[in-house]
Parts: C-alpha cells; structure tokens; sequence
C-alpha cells in the first residue's frame, strides 16, 4: 500500500511517496510552488479526493503546523 504525505506552508507544498520498485527502495520528494495558498489548497483538496477514491494510499496535510 502506498502512502501519501501531503503537507502545504504557505505556497510551498511536498509530496512524499512510498518508493517504486523500480527506484531501488528510494523515496521521492516533489516540491510544488502554487500563486497562492488557495492554488495549494485547491491542489491538495483534489490530490487527497483522488487518494480516497483509488483506496490505495493515505493523505493529510499540515498547514502552520496544525495537524487535522
């Protein structure tokens, strides 16, 4: 099962997955740059409707290091 970890602060956001099998156990780390705080929050509201929907992987956020 793979595992998402999303987190936004401010117009950052990083996106840590479970590794392929293929990148030799290696873990992946995207850094995203949105205009806007909304930009990230609508891209992280729909990256974390799409996980809950395929069921495969698991997603949460933190922003201003609150946790929900």
């Amino acid at each position: 099962m793979s595992k998402l970890n999303v987190y936004i602060d401010g117009r950052i956001l990083i996106m840590k997955r479970d590794p392929a099998p293929n990148l030799n156990g290696q873990w992946v780390t995207r850094h995203y740059t949105f205009p806007s705080e909304r930009d990230a929050e609508r891209w992280y509201n729909n990256c974390r409707e799409n996980a809950i929907r395929s069921g495969v992987v698991q997603a949460r956020k933190m922003v201003h290091g609150i946790k929900d």
